[in-house]
């Protein structure tokens, strides 16, 4: 069956209706976890042990070291393909609304016929909402700062290791608060934040100081190897996987070298493929002025925001990849 309907997207009331009902959660984020998604969901984590729910926070693939200090407190948990107990009354996803991007404990909770919820900020996509709660708030520059309103809702006491993950999620997501969609939110919350005794300058440096005398070097390569099209507008890179254990790079390092084309003043629209596997890639879409990042994620069965998106692909090749992308554009 084509699944073409639009979720219904949930009032807080009602959300705060099934976090109030329930006792036991899982909760994750999609898959090459950002700063966004990891920190929302470990604020979640706390807040609701708070309130004495039983609470998990499991990620289903390897979290980026720079994140590490967020979750260092936590039972986290790392899921493999062969997870198959039942853990918890409700699957919690944040900063996502595809299921498909927190597999295998989507697929398995819609399995077992549980509530997932999603708490989000992106473009909804189109998807099914059987038994699924969608909790998105788009006007948001972050899920950090949706979180932080659930919580205070939920009357949690925003403590240190709250406030440290809430801010983390709004500063990653904001790129330092450069990216706040024209609203004041961001500044207010994080200002309130840093009042609970929170690292600001800490946590700046886990977030951006990432780069390595290794990722210096591969900066340099691949500024040679970019392909710049449609009379400089659009650039592409690929990154292979022997490029990445070559330079000792994770995948979240190549979103910095992608976000550093759009400095380029000729640049609308950019985009890098990176090989996963034969014939497996992460496509990742970066727009200036247009939400031709979003479109073109969706067109991949991806998603994300409007000027910055995603998605994974398989079975075609890097040529029919661009000319996918090239061709749209």
């Amino acid at each position: 069956m084509k699944i073409t309907d639009e979720p219904r997207l949930t009032t807080e009331r009602e959300l705060l209706d099934v976090l109030n009902r329930h006792n036991s959660y899982v909760i994750s984020t999609h898959k090459n976890g950002d700063g966004d998604g990891i920190g929302s969901a470990i604020a979640l984590y706390w807040g609701l042990k708070q309130i004495n729910k039983q609470t998990h926070f499991f990620h289903v693939d390897a979290i980026p070291r720079r994140y590490n200090f967020l979750i260092e407190n936590t039972s986290s948990k790392l899921v493999d393909n062969e997870f198959s107990e039942t853990i918890a009354d409700v699957l919690i996803v944040t900063d996502t609304n595809q299921g498909s991007l927190c597999d295998p404990l989507y697929s398995y909770f819609k399995a077992q016929k549980k509530p997932v919820i999603f708490i989000d900020h992106h473009l909804p996509s189109s998807i099914q909402s059987n038994n699924e709660i969608y909790y998105i708030r788009t006007e948001a520059s972050s899920t950090g700062e949706v979180v932080y309103d659930v919580l205070k809702s939920l009357n949690v006491e925003i403590t240190t290791l709250i406030a440290t993950a809430l801010y983390t999620g709004i500063t990653f997501d904001t790129q330092a608060f450069k990216l706040l969609r024209n609203s004041s939110r961001s500044h207010e919350i994080a200002a309130l934040l840093s009042q609970c005794n929170i690292q600001t300058d800490k946590i700046q440096r886990e977030l951006f100081a990432t780069w390595t005398v290794e990722k210096m070097n591969f900066l340099a390569k691949l500024i040679q190897s970019t392909k710049y099209s449609k009379q400089n507008t659009v650039a592409g890179f690929l990154v292979t996987q022997d490029q990445l254990k070559k330079h000792a790079l994770e995948l979240d390092h190549i979103n910095d070298l992608l976000d550093m084309f759009t400095l380029v003043k000729s640049i609308d629209f950019c985009y890098s493929i990176i090989e996963i596997s034969p014939a497996k890639y992460k496509l990742s879409f970066r727009s200036i002025s247009s939400d031709k990042a979003f479109e073109l994620a969706e067109l991949f069965g991806g998603g994300g925001h409007a000027k910055s998106a995603g998605s994974w692909v398989h079975d075609l090749t890097v040529e029919q990849i661009e000319n996918k992308i090239l061709n749209y554009l």
